[in-house]
């Protein structure tokens, strides 16, 4: 069975495109010796096509490929998904990261990363590995996959989990790690490094100061990113209107797969300000919409479901608590969502 990889980089399963009959004859005769199917966008259409093909390389402005003998390249920006065969280790860890058993997981992606000759693959079993790292509070093990993956291709779709934090939560054994990386000549590692020792007593300065830097780097993801990090400072006092304006648009101005992050920010905000309404529907854009940062999302959807116990909405906070402790189950949001269920809805 083949794996589907949708273009913000996560495995998943979407309805089939439209093939075109004609355009699709073009490609039948190469069928048989193809590895991998690529559904592309059609000019001037709305139409998807799927192209059995051999992936060669796959990065976050173009895609590599070979049909038959023929050697093509399209725009990333075209692809709608594609279809890869992963090998049994791949599948095996997906099996046991759905049961839970993460741990287990990281080993078989581990393993399979070794043995995988191919780049493009290999950022993608890195990106799973992040994820299996998030799941376990192994935030320098989900920061060191991501650095790999960015060294070979800075313009990634797996932008959309790189592994910063926009919530105040770093154990005390990540902080050396986090120093570390703080220090680096790497924008991305700086970068990093910055988000989790924004809200550190001791680090605060130096973190700030790296983020501003940061914000006039070349790479627009880490410019971007950077300048929201720094919203996180802002936290406490109730902000103004023209400042939650300017956070907007910088939102809108971001592409949809980095808003996750800043938009937490916004409702953390509009929360400061008690608008405890406005404010849940804040926190519900990240785990409804800009889901791809897993902590970010959790947390998120349990703010949510607390801003709305805050205005007086039991029912709608008890329902989004329990979709917090169903879909988020391995977070420590979910426990927190669990707690306050059992205060305001015991039975």
């Amino acid at each position: 069975m083949k794996r589907r990889i949708a273009m913000h980089g996560r495995t998943t399963e979407t309805r089939r495109p439209v093939a075109m009959g004609l355009a699709a004859a073009v490609w039948i005769g190469s069928a048989a010796l193809a590895n991998d199917v690529i559904h592309l966008k059609q000019p001037g259409s709305e139409a998807v096509i799927p192209v059995p093909a051999t992936i060669d390389d796959f990065t976050g402005k173009f895609i590599r490929f070979r049909v038959g003998t023929n050697v093509r390249q399209e725009l990333t920006s075209n692809v709608v998904q594609t279809d890869h065969a992963f090998s049994e280790g791949f599948k095996r860890g997906q099996n046991l990261f759905r049961t839970g058993d993460y741990a287990a997981a990281e080993e078989e992606w581990k393993q399979d990363v070794l043995r995988e000759p191919k780049a493009w693959v290999r950022r993608e079993i890195r990106a799973w590995l992040i994820r299996a790292a998030w799941r376990q509070d192994h935030w320098p093990d989900a920061a060191n996959q991501f650095l790999e993956i960015v060294a070979e291709d800075p313009d990634t779709f797996h932008w959309p989990i790189a592994p910063l934090t926009w919530t105040p939560a770093l154990r005390e054994a990540d902080r050396t790690q986090a120093r570390r990386l703080l220090e680096d000549s790497r924008p991305v590692a700086r970068l990093l490094g910055a988000s989790f020792l924004l809200k550190d007593a001791h680090s605060t300065t130096s973190a700030e100061r790296v983020l501003k830097d940061l914000m006039r780097d070349v790479s627009p993801q880490v410019a971007g990113l950077a300048k929201a990090q720094l919203w996180r400072t802002q936290i406490g006092p109730p902000i103004s209107d023209p400042e939650l304006a300017r956070w907007r648009s910088h939102i809108a101005f971001l592409p949809e797969t980095l808003r996750g992050g800043p938009q937490f920010v916004l409702a953390a905000a509009t929360l400061q300000r008690s608008e405890f309404d406005r404010a849940a529907a804040e926190f519900l854009w990240v785990p409804l919409v800009y889901s791809q940062n897993e902590p970010t999302a959790a947390r998120a959807s349990l703010e949510a479901g607390v801003s709305l116990l805050r205005a007086g909405r039991r029912d709608d906070a008890v329902k989004i608590l329990k979709e917090t402790v169903d879909n988020f189950t391995w977070s420590d949001a979910a426990r927190e969502a669990k707690s306050r269920l059992m205060e305001v809805a015991p039975d």
